[in-house]
């Protein structure tokens, strides 16, 4: 499935569960993590094999003369050449979706095909930076690392329907504030791309949430009491943005915000 590229926001609401909800939840995230490990245990041994391959390393060094020489042309050909090799290692994505499909058959009861495809696209991105040498060492998650898990699509696998999460058996009600105009106006304008539980601990309990990522520009915060717009427009105003590796900056005459592109990257360090 392709990744959209259209605009998105986050909308959260609150899961109401009960101890039996709850206690699938908290199974459904333990299998996760061991996913998640079973298929970062694999591609680190693929890794190593591949690091191994003496035309590997060859391209490798002659990627990074191409690089110092400024040759693109001769970049792009290695690269070419890096990636077929990878790929005969089983270091691609798609591979990582496919071995985890796998292993996810004796899970099937609790996480579904897209979910689990998602969790090796988790493991792709951390292992990824490090086939040309590069990027930091990645990790295998401890219990209770595991901070969300989410699908590809509303269509299938976790799917957001009037007021409330379906996903595998479960149907989980969400809190909606009757007087939260934002909240009701996002769902109500605005498509749902795909779900994601995120875990939160609270002291002893674990609480879970819903986070949907809709398609297209969040509408304006209104006061709930009085339906009138919290700020006033500013037509003159200027933003400035400034994307960087790991983070975007944001500058307006309101103030600054700073925020991480991949938060969960601290857990690989």
């Amino acid at each position: 499935m392709a990744k959209s590229k259209t605009a998105s926001f986050v909308v959260e609401l609150g899961l109401v569960t009960h101890q039996n909800e709850q206690a699938v939840l908290d199974k459904r995230f333990k299998i996760a993590e061991k996913l998640y490990n079973k298929v970062l245990y694999h591609a680190r041994t693929q890794l190593t094999e591949l690091y191994k391959n003496r035309r590997y390393q060859d391209v490798l060094a002659e990627r990074r003369l191409a690089i110092n020489a400024n040759d693109k042309k001769r970049v792009t050909a290695c690269n070419k050449e890096l990636q077929t090799i990878q790929k005969t290692f089983g270091m691609t994505e798609y591979a990582l979706h496919a071995y985890i499909g796998r292993m996810r058959e004796a899970y099937k009861k609790h996480i579904d095909s897209f979910t689990a495809q998602k969790i090796a696209s988790t493991v792709w991105t951390s292992v990824s930076s490090l086939l040309y040498g590069k990027g930091k060492k990645v990790r295998f998650k401890k219990f209770g690392q595991m901070e969300s898990l989410e699908g590809k699509s509303n269509a299938s696998g976790m799917r957001f329907k009037g007021d409330r999460l379906e996903w595998n058996g479960l149907i989980l009600p969400v809190n909606i504030r009757t007087n939260d105009l934002f909240v009701q106006e996002s769902l109500s304008l605005h498509r749902v791309k795909y779900c994601r539980i995120v875990r939160k601990a609270f002291k002893s309990v674990n609480q879970y949430f819903l986070q949907l990522v809709l398609e297209g520009i969040p509408p304006v915060k209104r006061n709930n009491n009085t339906g009138m717009s919290r700020r006033k427009p500013a037509p003159n105003a200027e933003v400035g943005i400034d994307i960087g590796t790991s983070t975007v900056a944001v500058v307006g005459d309101d103030g600054v915000i700073l925020k991480e592109l991949f938060p969960e990257g601290a857990s690989y360090d």
